[in-house]
């Protein structure tokens, strides 16, 4: 079900004007925007031509703490060098959505600067 909320996020990013950066225009990025290599995903963000690249870094854990490579273990995502995260809870819980739309705003902020 994590792939459902990444197109959340990835859907309101773009409906706010983010374009998701390809991994040929930024280093960090991961290759594929929905598949983890070891543990982590990362997208690189841009609002417009003039504003900073902003990283998120989605961690995944498996069971019990195993390591995993899977979409659906995702726990979280951070927006590189601030305090913003966003838990990824179930879709169906009125939270995701108020905790999605506070995320999305945070890095709207950021880039406003």
């Amino acid at each position: 079900m994590t792939r459902e909320r990444l197109d959340d996020l990835l859907d309101g990013l773009t409906l706010r004007g983010w374009l998701l950066l390809d991994h040929r225009d930024h280093p960090r990025a991961s290759p594929d925007p929905f598949v983890l290599d070891d543990e982590v995903l990362r997208w690189a963000l841009v609002r417009g031509a003039s504003s900073p690249v902003v990283e998120l870094e989605y961690y995944a854990f498996g069971e019990l703490g195993q390591r995993t490579d899977t979409v659906n273990d995702i726990l979280y995502c951070t927006a590189s060098g601030t305090a913003e995260h966003l838990y990824f809870c179930k879709r169906a819980r009125p939270e995701w959505r108020d905790r999605l739309a506070h995320f999305v705003r945070s890095l709207d902020d950021r880039s406003s600067h």
